[in-house]
């Protein structure tokens, strides 16, 4: 199935098939020393296994805590998801929080301007974001509405 095909392109990447190391040290450590044939490009922030008898990542050690009490400002707990689409990113530095505007205030800011979007999937996701926040999330989304599927 799914699990398998990942497990077997994990395997041919050098990927682990998961993050928590055998001796339960998580945070900020990675599996480089822990994984033999792992690339070294490829140094993976160890965590817990969230389906695990030690869930959370309290202290840089993975321990059995209840969600609820793995909340921390040094926790990190893959039990509590995060979905982007129904959050707030706070900047850590308010300063640097992204402004909000309106679709009136973004061409005025973009007047005259030539925006380039080169990159991967990831940066065609963010394309994808700029057009929703610049077209103001119409029902069509961020394609024209005669867009084939």
């Amino acid at each position: 199935g799914c699990l398998s095909i990942h497990f077997k392109f994990r395997q041919n990447q050098g990927v682990p098939p998961g993050f928590q190391r055998p001796d339960g040290r998580c945070g900020n450590v990675t599996l480089k020393d822990i994984v033999p044939g792992m690339h070294p490009a490829l140094w993976y922030r160890a965590l817990c296994d969230p389906d695990g008898r030690t869930p959370c990542c309290y202290d840089n050690v993975c321990v059995n805590k209840p969600k609820e009490k793995c909340t921390c400002r040094n926790c990190y707990d893959q039990r509590r998801m995060i979905h982007a689409e129904y959050a707030t990113w706070h900047a850590e530095n308010p300063e640097c929080q992204p402004l909000d505007l309106s679709v009136q205030q973004m061409c005025k800011v973009l007047d005259n301007s030539t925006l380039y979007f080169i990159g991967d999937s990831f940066v065609r996701h963010v394309y994808l974001s700029f057009l929703l926040a610049a077209r103001s999330n119409d029902p069509t989304g961020a394609y024209m509405p005669n867009t084939p599927p």
